[in-house]
């Protein structure tokens, strides 16, 4: 019986310690369609906000934000202490700004989606790949649904803390 309750009080502890986030801040750069300064913020064990300030790669300017829930993935490397390991994440994004390119020049709002990986070291890097598709709505020279960064594919570097 003694067995049994030290075999549970194990996997309990073990179970916590592979749900905890890896780390609370990160700030860094996207580089994607374009490139974006990145804040994330880990407000609890299992969520996140992530935050990006694009400069796409036609004239303008697009602020996001991503809800995120987070998975870490203990069977790829084990989160130790010092917060390293995997991370899945994935939630809903929007994001608003300003198109100026020729033709194109109007106010973008859009609604989508936020997932990707992310590799957090045993020192305050982490890096990340990340998927972030985005219907927007343009209202301006050009009025009507643009689809063309639905498939922002994306490489994340962050400094955390």
């Amino acid at each position: 019986m003694k067995k049994l309750f030290v075999l549970l009080a194990i996997s309990i502890a073990s179970i916590s310690i592979a749900s905890a986030q890896n780390y609370d801040n990160g700030v860094g750069l996207r580089l994607g369609w374009g490139g974006a300064l990145d804040y994330k913020w880990n407000f609890s064990e299992k969520n996140s906000w992530e935050f990006n300030l694009a400069f796409p790669a036609f004239n303008g300017i697009n602020a996001s934000a991503a809800y995120q829930w987070n998975w870490p993935l203990t069977s790829w490397g084990a989160t130790g202490a010092n917060g390293q390991g995997f991370n899945v994440y994935v939630g809903p994004a929007a994001g608003v700004g300003y198109l100026g390119a020729v033709g194109f020049r109007g106010v973008m709002l859009g609604v989508g989606g936020h997932g990707g990986l992310e590799y957090k070291f045993g020192f305050p890097l982490a890096i990340g790949v990340d998927l972030k598709p985005m219907v927007t709505f343009i209202t301006g020279d050009f009025t009507g649904v643009w689809a063309n960064g639905f498939w922002d594919f994306g490489l994340v570097a962050r400094y955390t803390f």
